[in-house]
């Protein structure tokens, strides 16, 4: 399931696998932001998403709590939040952790996105 926001596609999975299999059927790139409650660092970077809905463009983003869903974040690894996982073809190939700015964020979001040329 979809929903619009703007310029940004949220995806809406209920489970790992749906993930996985969704990111390789839709032969697109998702970012998965892991957060969760009472985090201020992920309190930024969600703010930085809602005001910038281009951060994340090229990108379905499914944003996720990681104190809810510790199945999925221990599957790709995560062990602080924030942390952004790049699922493309159904496989996670690269994650970032820590609070950024949304400038470095964005850069680092670009040079995922340049480097899945390559990938496909």
């Amino acid at each position: 399931m979809t929903a619009e926001n703007g310029d940004m596609r949220q995806l809406i999975l209920p489970s790992v696998f749906v993930l996985l299999m969704a990111a390789a059927a839709l032969a697109e790139d998702v970012a998965v932001v892991f957060s969760r409650p009472g985090c201020p660092p992920c309190e930024r970077l969600k703010a930085a998403i809602a005001e910038d809905a281009t951060l994340f463009a090229g990108y379905r983003l499914q944003q996720v709590d990681s104190s809810q869903d510790r199945e999925l974040a221990a599957r790709h690894g995560v062990r602080s939040v924030p942390t952004v996982v790049i699922v493309r073809n159904g496989r996670q190939v690269a994650k970032r952790s820590g609070y950024e700015s949304a400038d470095d964020l964005r850069e680092w979001l670009d040079t995922q996105k340049r480097s899945r040329r390559w990938h496909r």
